[in-house]
């Protein structure tokens, strides 16, 4: 496995960047450079193609940081290429707020990018009013814990390329909590 962040604060500079200016092209590049260096079958590498097509077509959002927003699944993408190079969370990274979002079923993720895929990204979809009662944030995080590792990294980059622009939320609760349960 490769140093993912050589320095933390360039890796912030950089993600808040890519929220104000279309860094798009720039994500794409540097993921593929890592994707190329995993050693994927063709079969495999036309899934992570299919996945990120089907991210960059996505309306992300009326605000102007929803604008860039697919920068934010390719940077997760990126993260677990270089830790865990495996086809299937590279291309779940690219789509990982599917369901959360409405914008995909399990059942047409199954379709489109097979179980493993449609699984990982159930685990990881937030059910908001569960979330807000300790039983449901327990039963989420316990389902995670036992996901496969793939998951669970999917996991910890999502919301460690989130708290990169954390400071950015107007709303300090929020923050206090996004905080207290990426502590947890």
């Amino acid at each position: 496995m490769s140093i993912i962040f050589k320095d933390i604060e360039i890796e912030r500079k950089h993600k808040i960047s890519t929220l104000y200016s279309d860094k798009r092209d720039d994500e794409i590049l540097c993921l593929f450079q890592v994707v190329d260096k995993c050693g994927f079958t063709i079969e495999q590498y036309s899934k992570i193609k299919k996945a990120l097509a089907y991210a960059l077509e996505q309306d992300y959002g009326p605000r102007d940081l929803d604008r860039y927003y697919v920068t934010h699944p390719i940077r997760v993408a990126r993260f677990m290429a270089q830790a865990q190079p495996h086809a299937d969370a590279v291309a779940a990274a690219l789509i990982h707020n599917a369901i959360e979002k409405e914008i995909l079923t399990k059942a047409q993720l199954t379709h489109d990018y097979g179980k493993w895929v449609a699984d990982a990204i159930e685990t990881l979809t937030v059910d908001r009013p569960a979330m807000a009662t300790k039983a449901g944030r327990d039963r989420y995080y316990q389902n995670i814990s036992n996901a496969p590792t793939e998951v669970q990294c999917l996991k910890i980059f999502d919301k460690l390329d989130n708290l990169f622009i954390l400071c950015i939320n107007p709303n300090a609760e929020i923050r206090e909590e996004y905080l207290r349960e990426t502590e947890t």
